[in-house]
């Protein structure tokens, strides 16, 4: 496309206008400037022990005019390292407007209590043999080291329901407080470079389609020295 030949004439053009010093040439800095929607620089300084320091930019300001679409060829680079298995992002989390809450209100909705600085998923209970009991519980841990808690008036109790605690109703109001709502997850870096790479995919096939251009992606993978079925690169897929 022209701004990808564009972008590759600026930074030809960046080089040709490096000019030959010698040592004892005085510094200076020239070439600054905008040609066809691309701002480029060229600052040079020194002498510094004989050594003189180039600086190169370039970069498009976004007022490029594209007059014809030309077919591409693109290779796109991907890490797919273990490291890319990381954790990408966190959760976010939304206080909800204080609201009083029984075990039929709260129904199949998936909010969170926050304790001690952490959210925790609060979830419906019942407990009782000869007399059901109704709760909204959350728990702390995981396995042997869990810790039930139970959501009580405006806070939360250690425990969780049983035949002596609990509202004897499902609508009986179990606790009024805020709750808050996940309203984004965190991921692995090796998820958010799917995405990335399949929203980028969908643009390209958008525009051939507009244009009746013939576009072609390639992909590359990159990993450890010991590539498939190792700890240190992820399986493929």
């Amino acid at each position: 496309m022209k701004k990808i030949y564009n972008i590759l004439l600026a930074g030809i053009a960046l080089l040709s206008f490096v000019p030959k010093m010698n040592a004892t040439d005085p510094p200076y800095t020239e070439g600054t400037g905008e040609a066809e929607g691309i701002a480029y620089s060229k600052t040079i300084t020194g002498p510094e022990n004989g050594i003189y320091t180039i600086n190169l930019e370039s970069f498009v300001t976004g007022a490029v005019t594209v007059t014809q679409g030309l077919p591409a060829d693109i290779v796109l680079v991907l890490d797919v390292s273990g490291s890319m298995s990381d954790a990408y992002g966190h959760d976010e989390y939304e206080a909800l407007p204080s609201a009083s809450y029984s075990y039929d209100s709260y129904g199949s909705s998936e909010y969170y209590y926050l304790y001690n600085n952490n959210y925790y998923l609060v979830s419906r209970a019942t407990a009782g043999v000869f007399s059901t009991r109704y709760g909204l519980t959350f728990s702390t841990g995981n396995g042997w080291n869990a810790t039930t808690y139970r959501l009580n008036g405006n806070g939360a109790t250690q425990g969780g329901i049983n035949g002596y605690t609990g509202a004897t109703s499902p609508t009986d109001i179990i606790y009024t407080g805020v709750l808050y709502k996940k309203t984004q997850s965190a991921t692995t870096r090796i998820a958010a470079l799917k995405t990335a790479v399949g929203a980028f995919i969908d643009v390209i096939r958008a525009n051939a389609e507009k244009s009746g251009q013939e576009n072609q992606i390639s992909i590359v993978k990159f990993g450890s020295a010991s590539y498939y079925g190792s700890e240190n690169s992820l399986a493929e897929g």
